[in-house]
């Protein structure tokens, strides 16, 4: 059950904006003397095509500047609201927020325009169909245009423009993937054609795709014909930065605003005008402020400092948040004095921000005058616009030396006189020191009742679980005030003990306070926390039917978000898929593979590994087959598509099929070291059923020689040597390695009879496995017909009979069974072929049992 700590991972926007356009047309102007030298005719011939020439330039500008305005208002609408992850994860992997995003097929993708010249005018079957295809899409009739640029595609096999057109028409008709397929196949025609790419990138973002629409840019940045001293270029680097933050890559992003920060500094170089220079600047995601902010983020602090530095010069070195910037990236940069006297400026405006107070703190640990601290944040009192932060900062200084007493005199001051309700957080880290869990409960309830946020409290958890016998001391006491007094603990700060005792391995516990946070009428938010966590742990629980019940509650809560909603189906229909309830896991998984457009790598995967469990093989293989070919860049989705590929290969006896997808995913340089070992497990397993048997032992001990501890592989491996009636000695030590580990387990039980069989230690063999069938509800009929063929040796030819008849039920009654197994223990009941002793037993199955 490890897989199911996967959780969903989200991605939120760095930067808010509206993006506007800087990409703007320039007016032609000529000096007054010049235009009176004319001739009064020359003037008037030369200002008439001046100013045919002067709209002509506009015009096509402004075409161009509107595609830039739909392209850069479409990926500042989608970061917004934040893009969805790439891997669960990634995916996530990336918790998304999908609601009000723009969805595929809003015309963002392409603009359809006449490009019938790319084609060979001798070529009359491409032109014609192409022709009749702009006039059927005029028309409105998508059908027909597809149709019609489709033929065209076809009769000009070489040629990219009619693939371009018919992307287009897919993606307006809803037929994303086709759309997003025949795009890639246009820009593969024409290596240099970055405009498609970018116009594919942005119905990438539109369609969730974020990770997918960073490739299209990056490729559309290798164009030769892309001049890199343009404001193509420049804008280019605009929508990539955008969406690198907005995947929280901060180097990628920064590689791009190295660009706009060149672009910033020397407009000159990429032909930018005043009007675009203006509007670049002005923009807040491509401002001085943002630039520097991500390239210190991402460590290039010296040229961080450059963006600052400009960004002093344009506010004419007026005291600002500027200065407060650039005082961190020279305590970066190790340039204290310099770091001091911009943080000296910042302070000059009354600002007090708590980035600023800690930059201070850091400054005086570094120069080594920690003890002129509290005397300097008095000082700074005088001329704050609000002194609050910093007595907030002189009692943690006294609480950082140990001055318990002072710290907590002076919170509870700040309480009294200004009712600063974040004094508790103190309080309570001085409650924790003092390792008093009673007073800690009670000061956090009254923090919650004074309105201190939940999230003010939750960085509390990992100081708290710094002691692990107080951790639990904290654990029991909330438990125990909850029992003596109902309802006198408010949710937020039994939620608070839930994460406690989740992170201190209690887990009934954590159980039980997620409940009870339930119960105590929490607000919307942490309701739905509270809903996703509880779910969770009855799914670790197995307790699947519960675990069902809290995220339907859960996905059934009005106006829960999409990410939250898609997260909530995708965990209902584990629960319900592990619950054998495989109809409505369906039901939960298709619902979010609709909502989410059929474009989220795991959502699509999750639905044909339900539709394996429930035994639907042939519409599983399909959906998992689509799901390597939509999304064969993604290495997760592979892995995990390919493997439950395999599994029902090897469930329908296709093992030839299931041992080319684990060779598949073996030999895949992406695949890491740990599933590469179990990938080699499953493989020979599929070699054996397959009648290789050499081979599938061969790789078993390859992977035994790279662990020789682990409990499985000893199983399997010792198993096979049984089977093989070879190395029984060491056969035996492997699997008593495994028996050890898991004594209750059948499969490992099974493989100890086996062996002690082939051994002939036929006493001990058939103690093992009547222990490995004691359980009434697990009945395997390799193990039982094992057991017949132990007693059949042993002479005891009435229970041998029984045994094998248990068996040939077990199998009988099992969801797929299998022919060749029944018939050979229907021939061992009808005494065939003779006596059924050793070389009967030797007929059983060669697999491990599981």
């Amino acid at each position: 059950m490890y897989a199911l700590r996967r959780f969903f991972s989200g991605s939120t926007p760095v930067l808010e904006s509206e993006i506007l356009l800087w990409y703007s047309g320039t007016s032609v102007c000529f000096r007054p003397e010049k235009i009176r030298t004319m001739t009064r005719s020359k003037q008037s011939q030369q200002s008439l095509r001046l100013k045919q020439s002067q709209r002509s330039r506009q015009s096509q500008r402004s075409r161009q500047s509107q595609r830039w305005i739909t392209i850069l208002s479409v990926i500042g609408l989608v970061i917004s609201q934040a893009a969805w992850p790439s891997s669960l994860r990634a995916q996530t992997e990336q918790k998304p927020a999908l609601e009000g995003l723009r969805q595929p097929g809003d015309d963002v993708a392409f603009e359809l325009k006449d490009e019938s010249n790319q084609i060979d005018p001798a070529n009359t079957e491409a032109l014609s169909w192409y022709m009749a295809g702009l006039l059927a899409q005029k028309r409105g009739n998508m059908q027909e245009a597809a149709d019609a640029f489709e033929k065209s595609a076809e009769a000009a096999p070489g040629v990219a423009s009619p693939r371009k057109a018919l992307a287009l028409v897919l993606l307006r008709m809803g037929r994303n993937e086709e759309g997003i397929r025949k795009a890639q196949e246009a820009i593969e025609l024409d290596p240099n054609d970055y405009e498609t790419r970018l116009q594919l990138a942005m119905f990438l973002v539109s369609a969730r795709q974020p990770v997918r629409a960073v490739q299209m840019i990056d490729s559309a940045l290798t164009s030769k014909t892309l001049k890199h001293d343009s404001r193509e270029f420049v804008s280019l680097h605009q929508v990539r930065a955008r969406l690198l933050l907005a995947l929280r890559n901060m180097k990628g992003a920064a590689d791009s605003y190295e660009i706009l920060l060149k672009a910033l500094e020397r407009p000159e170089d990429f032909g930018l005008s005043f009007r675009e220079h203006q509007s670049l600047l002005k923009d807040r995601a491509s401002s001085y402020e943002a630039a520097g902010a991500v390239l210190m983020d991402a460590g290039r602090t010296d040229l961080a400092i450059e963006a600052f530095e400009a960004l002093n010069r344009i506010e004419k070195n007026q005291p600002g948040q500027h200065h407060l910037l650039l005082a961190r990236a020279y305590f970066m940069k190790d340039k204290l004095d310099e770091c001091q006297k911009n943080l000296d400026t910042y302070f000059k405006t009354g600002g007090r921000v708590d980035e600023s107070i800690v930059l201070l703190k850091d400054l005086y640990e570094a120069t080594s005058r920690t003890d002129e601290l509290i005397p300097q944040l008095e000082k700074l009192m005088d001329g704050a616009n609000d002194p609050t932060a910093l007595r907030m900062a002189i009692a943690q200084v006294m609480l950082d030396r140990g001055e318990i007493d002072k710290a907590a005199d002076t919170y509870q001051a700040l309480l009294d006189n200004t009712g600063e309700v974040a004094a508790y957080q103190g309080l309570m880290r001085i409650e924790v020191i003092r390792r008093n869990a009673d007073t800690l409960i009670a000061t956090m309830n009254r923090a919650v009742r004074a309105r201190l946020q939940l999230v003010e409290i939750l960085p509390l958890v990992p100081v708290v679980l710094e002691s692990q016998p107080f951790a639990k001391q904290v654990v029991e006491s909330c438990q125990r005030i909850r029992t003596e007094k109902p309802n006198s603990l408010p949710p937020q700060v039994l939620y608070f003990c839930s994460r406690v005792a989740k992170d201190a391995e209690l887990s009934d516990d954590e159980g039980d306070l997620l409940k009870a946070t339930l119960e105590g009428n929490p607000e919307p938010a942490l309701i739905v926390q509270a809903l996703e966590e509880y779910g969770f742990y009855l799914l670790i629980a197995e307790k699947y039917a519960e675990s069902a019940r809290t995220y339907t509650q859960l996905v059934q809560l009005p106006g829960l978000n999409n990410g939250k909603k898609l997260e909530g189906l995708y965990r209902l229909s584990q629960a319900h898929a592990f619950d054998d309830n495989h109809e409505a896991a369906l039901e939960a998984i298709r619902l979010a593979v609709s909502l989410s457009q059929n474009q989220i790598p795991l959502l699509r995967y999750q639905l044909g590994w339900v539709l394996a469990q429930a035994e639907q093989f042939e519409e599983a293989e399909r959906v998992l087959q689509s799901c390597l070919q939509d999304f064969a860049q993604d290495a997760e989705t592979v892995l995990r598509s390919r493997s439950t590929l395999a599994g029902i290969y090897s469930q329908q006896g296709r093992w030839k099929e299931a041992v080319q997808q684990y060779k598949d995913l073996i030999e895949d340089e992406k695949t890491d070291p740990d599933t590469r070992r179990r990938l080699k497990m499953g493989l020979s397993n599929a070699l054996v059923q397959s009648g290789e048997l050499d081979e599938g032992e061969k790789i078993l001990e390859e992977v035994y020689e790279e662990d020789p501890t682990d409990v499985g592989v000893n199983n399997d491996l010792g198993y096979l040597y049984a089977d093989h009636n070879k190395n029984l000695e060491k056969a035996e030590k492997m699997i008593r390695l495994a028996v050890e580990s898991q004594p209750d387990n059948p499969a490992y039980l099974d493989s100890l009879g086996w062996v002690l069989f082939r051994l002939g230690r036929h006493e001990e063999a058939l103690a093992e496995l009547q222990k490995a069938v004691s359980d009434p509800d697990y009945q395997d009929s390799t193990i039982l017909e094992h057991m017949g063929d132990v007693l059949d040796t042993m002479g005891k030819k009435e229970e041998a009979l029984d045994a094998w008849k248990r068996a040939l039920k077990a199998e009988q009654d099992a969801s797929r069974p299998d022919p060749k197994i029944v018939e050979r223990i229907q021939n061992k009941i009808d005494g065939e072929p003779g006596k059924p002793g050793v070389e009967a037993a030797s007929e059983s199955s060669s697999a491990p049992a599981n």
